[in-house]
């Protein structure tokens, strides 16, 4: 039997069950929750009765010294009180149950619930009304109110949770003499004897140790095995080495703890007593609040979505950036979630007067400037997010509008690095600035330094120049194939200095944007294919022309090459009469970049179609002449058979 509690005889609760239970509507599972309902409220209210009845035991002669001294009102006032407490929560408890009573359609526990709410409610509000005037005897009459209904409310939660049945008896005690022991008979036996106050108190204290003792090193294993089933992926690598340390020794800090208290309640008084509970148990809270925050940024952390599908789809880059910083960031709250938990255990102990500093001008000046750098920080990772990964996704050919063109893609590009650098240059001036520095002088002399090696390297600054106007002008793209500096090859890189070039043989120019002075783009818009085609002099022009043609028409209609070419033959006609050759130009208009392989599939149909149309190309011709005499006759020549047949 619990030590705070009284027999009921049990005919009265088995006629009061079958009562209840008699009723059509009853059911088995009914009676059985009606008989754990009713056995919890029985046990409840003896248990309620046989403390307040065995505390007032020690006020008899308190109460006897008062009544002689003829102040028969202060007894009257204190039974009242004791008299209305009861009878309005009892007469409450009582109605409730009888209006309530065989509508079990809302569940039974929770009429049980909202029956004992309400009463507790009616007789708080009555019974502060009752006692609203100033005196110790209404403090003491309020404040035996308050524990009354705050240790009858926190009894019924501790009996309700799923609890080893000890464990919650000890919880329930030490609730019933913490608030009846100590929170209501401590202070009033104080106000009128010191003696058998401090007394009380000492008994009161005792007892709330032993039973915190025995409940910690009770539950010492499993505590620290809950503790240790914390890992470090749910509340984070700040307070993973927290909750071990505190796994390992909890229960050897709890005992320090409840002695320490015990101790100075007792050889202090309840203030210091009162404190140092206060600090512990505001402690004990902080920490088990950032461990929530914690859990809950590592949960948030560890999602794998952190935009919609549709925007991630649209926006690749954006996505995996997001995806990549922002765990990163959700995790470096765990530091500032640990410095606030120091702080607030800090100012719980009164070791620095938080408030004070906080208020100060300093103080109020230090926080603004963390906020705004915060702030600060945070805008700049947004912009650069958001700028690189935009940058990204347009060089990205497999989303948008499908991949780059090449002017573009260099745009893009210098603005990437340029972009990056303007970032983090304002970022730091601002940052700078925030922290009190005078960025004035810098600025001037980064001026400085500018003019310096503006005239020191006006190499340098040329070729910046340069570069940037000849990407204003569109002039080169890459993969352009160019002529520069006596250079011709393909572009490889573009940067705001130089230009990288791959001539035929795979070798790479460098080429500094000031040492060119013209530019030959072969690749921009389209190309045209120059031939020229010489024949014999004995050959029909005409027919010629008309061959030409006949190879323009296989070369679009059946070579690979065909979508290549962008328009008509230009025949330009004779162009030259050579030593021995009658030389014919024509031009065929290309795709940028397709005016060498075209020309060179041209050229094989020519071939072809001249040879079979017996059309001469006429090639160089050597005429051995050995001379002759003035008479007109050659002289022998000089010939030997070197080998016969």
């Amino acid at each position: 039997m619990h030590p705070y509690s009284c027999q009921y005889p049990l005919s009265l609760q088995t006629s009061w069950l079958q009562t209840q239970g008699s009723r059509p509507c009853c059911s088995a599972s009914y009676r059985i929750v009606l008989l754990r309902c009713n056995t919890f409220f029985i046990r409840s209210v003896c248990g309620v009765h046989g403390m307040v009845i065995s505390e007032l035991k020690q006020l008899v002669n308190d109460f006897h010294t008062l009544w002689m001294s003829g102040d028969q009102a202060i007894f009257f006032q204190f039974v009242s009180l004791i008299i209305a407490v009861f009878l309005v929560y009892y007469g409450a408890l009582a109605l409730g149950n009888r209006l309530l009573r065989g509508r079990h359609q809302l569940g039974f526990e929770a009429t049980a619930v909202s029956v004992r709410a309400l009463s507790f409610g009616i007789g708080w509000l009555s019974l502060t009304i009752m006692f609203s005037e100033a005196s110790a005897w209404h403090d003491m009459a309020r404040r035996f109110l308050w524990v009354f209904l705050t240790v009858g409310i926190l009894g019924r939660g501790v009996t309700r949770l799923p609890w080893p049945t000890t464990f919650k008896w000890h919880l329930r005690a030490l609730l019933v003499i913490a608030g009846y022991g100590g929170f209501w008979l401590v202070p009033s036996l104080l106000t009128y004897n010191s003696t058998l106050g401090w007394l009380l108190n000492g008994i009161v204290i005792a007892a709330m140790v032993v039973l915190v003792v025995r409940v910690v090193w009770a539950q010492r294993a499993i505590v620290k095995s809950l503790l240790l089933s914390l890992e470090t992926a749910q509340v984070g690598f700040v307070f993973a080495g927290v909750l071990h340390l505190v796994a390992s020794v909890w229960h050897w800090l709890s005992l320090a703890a409840a002695f320490g208290v015990g101790v100075a309640s007792i050889a202090l008084g309840p203030s210091v007593a009162g404190f140092l509970g206060l600090a512990i148990a505001q402690t004990a809270v902080f920490l088990a609040v950032a461990l929530l925050i914690s859990r809950a940024v590592e949960s948030c952390a560890a999602l794998q979505a952190f935009m919609p599908g549709s925007v991630a789809t649209r926006y690749p880059a954006v996505a995996k950036r997001v995806s990549k910083w922002v765990p990163r960031v959700l995790r470096a709250l765990h530091v500032p979630i640990a410095i606030l938990f120091a702080v607030a255990v800090v100012h719980a102990w009164n070791v620095l007067h938080v408030e004070a500093i906080v208020s100060s001008p300093l103080g109020l000046s230090v926080l603004e400037s963390l906020a705004n750098i915060l702030l600060i920080l945070l805008l700049t990772g947004v912009v650069w997010l958001l700028v690189m990964s935009w940058i990204e996704d347009r060089l990205n050919p497999d989303i948008g509008q499908g991949a780059p063109g090449s002017r573009e893609k260099t745009l893009l590009t210098l603005f990437k690095n340029a972009a990056a650098i303007a970032i983090v240059v304002m970022a730091s001036m601002i940052l700078l600035a925030e922290l009190g520095m005078n960025i004035g002088p810098l600025i001037a002399g980064a001026g400085v330094i500018g003019l310096a090696v503006g005239f020191g390297a006006q190499k340098l600054v040329q070729d910046i120049i340069t570069g940037i106007f000849i990407q204003i002008e569109d002039a080169i793209h890459a993969d352009d194939y160019i002529t520069a500096a006596g250079i011709s090859g393909t572009v490889e890189r573009l940067s705001l200095r130089s230009i990288a070039l791959r001539d035929l043989t795979g070798t790479l120019h460098i080429i500094p944007f000031s040492s060119v002075d013209l530019v030959s783009n072969f690749t921009r818009d389209f190309g045209y294919h120059l031939g020229v085609y010489g024949v014999a002099y004995r050959e029909n022009i005409g027919e010629v022309i008309e061959q030409l043609h006949v190879a323009y028409d296989q070369l679009i209609n059946e070579s690979e090459l065909a979508d290549a070419v962008a328009g008509p033959l230009e025949m330009d006609g004779v162009t030259a009469l050579d030593s021995s050759s009658v030389n014919i130009r024509v031009r065929i208009r290309t795709a940028p970049g397709m005016q060498w392989a075209v020309g060179r599939a041209f050229n094989r149909i020519v071939k072809e179609t001249f040879d079979e149309a017996g059309i001469e190309i006429p090639f160089p011709h050597m005429t051995v002449w050995f001379g002759e005499d003035k008479a007109g006759n050659a002289p022998p020549a000089p010939l030997r058979i070197l080998k016969e047949e």
